[in-house]
């Protein structure tokens, strides 16, 4: 077998495990879950292997390097930095794990995936993922369907498509990628009618599907981006009609289902609505925080992946669950990172936009196709990649998607094989090999192999106990010992310290045997938890309340204090320093803390609405009515 042959091999081994990350990624509810990227990071591990090979099989393999690469070399060079002065080792480890995950899938994409041939079949594989999941988008908005596999869907999200993603939001950013790829293919893409059919059948698919994931911000991106690229078709004599054509024909359409659907009317109307699911009164509010958290660091931000377990202390009263990231991509840079990583990412993403447009011009200008008035697979990609990046840019300044491990992945692989393109400007974005260079080219690779590959077998070692613990009853002792699996894997991983804390002192409160022995093993884990995070209320909580079941409550009087001082405007905390007080027999101040807690939260709220009946029934009205207002 020639060397040759091996290389050819070992390409389409590279091309299988890339279109491998594309379509698990959006199949797997987004690969949100820790364990679905670990397929992800695995995936791209074996890539990294199989690349440096071809290093030694190829005498002519170069490496393909356009000016965006020094900047993501420029930002993983930063998070490393970053990750080893993080204030919470484990959140920015994995933070950076997923950055270099991100770096390497553009790097394996922008060096082996950047032949027309590879990259057709490529964007074909993931109109038909976005196209089969769109389907499954239409059924789940008529029928309200609950389950996505194995998961029951939330709710809130039952009336909403969301394919095989949880939130619609995050499935309409991957579609909204897709979209513009197969509508440039289509106008023009050199195919042959029949095939150009198929495809708009497929494109008229996936715009049903972002219709009915009922994302503002998904219709929003979709429609700008869709604009620009009919601008940039109305521009070029040949596509003039059509485009003219397909504008009215998407207007019309987009119209008349408007006026024909109550849940299309409702959605629009209802954006200044109050709520945490408001499109703008919940964000504008996670924005503020943001920002005012971005203020206290500057320069370097809060850490990496830092900015949800720092948001207890900027959180308003309207806000009263986790936020997870700050539904601004932009924001979130600026406060994870600073002004110093958000000037990298800032420059990167120019270079990018700058690259593209100027690739345009070249592959319009290089190819026959397109000077004798015919259509080329070409010039269609990079219009289809430049409305890509356009949408996710848009949708970007309402979402997280750049935070959800498919969409992250597919925009790392849209964006290589754009930024590709540009060895049709210049011959000089080859880097030219030097003696030794093969070397260490495949060290680096291989070293990042290992190093991702050891780091998905320790998060997968951790996360299949944790996966196994929810499936068990609360508080059981087959859930305690799973937790206690993956806390010896991770011990720095501080929600589980808590969850293990909270389970005994769940045991310890039901259970009168061993209940003593339970509380105080409960109160090392919540010891154990605070030492990782030492700003979490409910580390405090948790250790106040064994205290109390143990009857030591001028112990546990500091830890609810420190907790309300910690998070003043959660519902919880605030109710829990309540049922402290009860404890202590001080009814007039608890009644004030549940009081509180009733104002920050009115609904779904049943500690204090159960306690102060309690209290009513043994205090008069009128000691009620004399108690002093908390400070």
């Amino acid at each position: 077998m020639t060397r040759k042959r091996l290389d050819q091999y070992c390409e389409w081994g590279v091309i299988g495990l890339v279109l491998g990350i594309i379509v698990y990624g959006p199949l797997a509810i987004g690969a949100a879950r820790p364990i679905d990227f670990v397929v992800l990071q695995s995936l791209t591990a074996i890539g990294l292997v199989v690349w440096s090979l071809r290093f030694w099989l190829s005498r002519s393999h170069r490496l393909l390097w356009p000016p965006v690469c020094w900047t993501i070399v420029a930002f993983v060079a930063l998070a490393f930095f970053r990750y080893q002065a993080a204030e919470l080792e484990y959140v920015a480890r994995h933070e950076f794990i997923k950055i270099l995950v991100y770096a390497s899938i553009f790097f394996l994409a922008i060096n082996n995936l950047h032949k027309q041939e590879t990259i057709q079949i490529l964007v074909f594989v993931l109109l038909t993922v976005a196209t089969l999941t769109s389907l499954f988008a239409v059924y789940q908005f008529f029928t309200h369907s609950e389950y996505i596999w194995s998961y029951q869907r939330p709710v809130q999200y039952l009336e909403r498509g969301s394919g095989t993603y949880i939130c619609p939001n995050h499935f309409a950013g991957f579609l909204e990628m897709v979209l513009p790829l197969g509508i440039a293919y289509l106008f023009a893409g050199r195919y042959n009618y029949t095939f150009k059919v198929f495809l708009g059948y497929g494109c008229l698919v996936i715009m049903a599907g972002i219709a009915v994931t009922m994302s503002r911000g998904g219709w929003l991106a979709s429609g700008l981006s869709l604009m620009l690229m009919f601008v940039l078709l109305l521009r070029k004599r040949q596509y003039r009609i059509p485009a003219l054509v397909a504008l009215v024909i998407f207007g019309m359409a987009a119209s008349i289902t408007y006026q024909r659907s109550d849940k299309l009317q409702d959605r629009i109307h209802n954006i200044n609505e109050g709520g945490s699911t408001a499109f703008v009164s919940a964000r504008p509010a996670i924005w503020k925080a943001a920002w005012e958290m971005w203020q206290a660091e500057p320069v370097w931000g809060v850490g990496p992946g830092h900015f949800d377990y720092q948001f207890p202390t900027y959180r308003p009263e309207s806000i009263q669950v986790r936020p997870g990231w700050v539904h601004n991509d932009y924001l979130n840079t600026l406060v994870d990172w600073g002004i110093v990583g958000a000037s990298v990412v800032g420059l990167g993403t120019l270079l990018l936009a700058f690259g593209m447009v100027q690739t345009r011009k070249y592959v319009e200008r290089g190819s026959k196709d397109i000077g004798s008035g015919r259509n080329s697979n070409r010039s269609a990609f990079v219009l289809g990649a430049l409305a890509s990046g356009t949408a996710l840019a848009i949708h970007s300044f309402f979402d997280f998607n750049l935070h959800v491990a498919a969409n992250a992945a597919i925009a790392a692989t849209i964006l290589a094989l754009a930024a590709s393109h540009l060895r049709f400007a210049s011959g000089s974005y080859w880097l030219s090999s030097w003696p030794g260079s093969k070397f260490i080219y495949s060290l680096v690779l291989i070293g990042l192999a290992v190093f991702l590959g050891r780091h998905a077998l320790v998060t997968a070692q951790e996360q299949l106990p944790l996966e196994e613990a929810k499936s068990l009853q609360d508080a059981s002792l087959e859930q305690i010992d799973a937790l206690q699996r993956a806390s010896r894997v991770e011990p720095n991983n501080f929600e589980t310290l808590y969850n293990i804390g909270e389970a005994l002192r769940a045991r310890g409160s039901s259970i009168p045997e061993d209940a003593t022995e339970n509380l105080e093993s409960a109160i090392a884990w919540f010891e154990a938890a605070i030492a990782q995070y030492p700003i979490w209320a409910f580390n405090y909580v948790g250790l106040g309340m064994a205290l109390d079941h143990l009857n030591r409550f001028d112990e546990a009087t500091p830890y609810f204090e420190r907790a309300l001082q910690l998070d003043p405007n959660q519902h919880l905390v605030v109710a829990y320093m309540g049922w402290h007080q009860v404890n202590l027999g001080d009814y007039l101040s608890a009644k004030k803390y549940f009081d509180r807690s009733l104002e920050i939260k009115w609904w779904d709220n049943h500690i204090p609405l159960t306690y102060n009946r309690l209290i009513e029934s043994k205090l008069p009205a009128e000691a009620l009515e004399e108690s002093p207002d908390l400070e």
